[in-house]
């Protein structure tokens, strides 16, 4: 989605909020444009995530030796391979995104290939690896889809100003067990626990010593 998409997106939901506000649409009428809005959102955000974190798409070429690692752990979990993304970022971060298997994307930091040896960094694309896998990285995002979708409508009855709110704490729930899951999965797919312990060590070392405002992760 290029950036005049963006902005058409952003154009179009402020139209539909004026609307709701001067009280020219229903209830039904707003709930099914919202419910559509969102739709888009969902199908279209693995690319804007792309263009918002300015990540570069490399093949074999560019990095054989994580091509390499990527490709066989794809092979291994039994998933399609996602196209790969370098974020160029001091932080180490790695995360995945997609609502299709066609267009799973993964995306790893400079500062994350830098700061870990093959084997940390292959346990921790292991870990991203599994989320796809598991079906975590789609879930995840058409829950983030609710939340926006109950935000829009502020203007509904008090008994339903609280769904949000308990969306949003069974989101934390639910990223918390995946993650655990993701992690056994990550030892499976490599037998080397050792290596994931250190990995995550370095990288929650990194974060206590270092100043992470201006990351570009920060996608708010």
């Amino acid at each position: 989605m290029t950036g005049s998409r963006i902005r058409l997106l952003i154009g179009l939901f402020l139209i539909f909020q004026a609307l709701m506000l001067l009280g020219l649409l229903d209830i039904i009428t707003a709930f099914i444009l919202g419910v559509l809005y969102v739709l888009l959102i969902y199908l279209t955000s693995p690319q804007a995530i792309v263009e918002k974190l300015m990540a570069i798409e490399v093949d074999r070429d560019d990095y054989p030796e994580l091509y390499e690692i990527i490709e066989h752990l794809s092979e291994k979990a039994k998933v399609r391979r996602p196209r790969i993304y370098i974020v160029d970022d001091v932080c180490p971060n790695a995360f995945t995104a997609g609502t299709f298997k066609s267009n799973y994307r993964l995306f790893l930091t400079q500062g994350l290939i830098e700061l870990l040896d093959r084997d940390e960094l292959e346990t921790v694309i292991a870990h991203e690896i599994s989320h796809l896998k598991r079906g975590d990285t789609k879930l995840q995002t058409f829950i983030y889809s609710l939340v926006l979708t109950f935000s829009v409508f502020t203007w509904w009855p008090f008994s339903l100003m609280f769904v949000p709110g308990i969306l949003r704490h069974g989101l934390r729930e639910l990223t918390y067990i995946n993650e655990i899951e993701a992690d056994r999965e990550a030892v499976k797919l490599t037998g080397k626990p050792l290596k994931l312990a250190s990995a995550l060590l370095k990288i929650g070392e990194f974060y206590a010593s270092s100043d992470v405002g201006d990351s570009l992760l920060n996608l708010s």
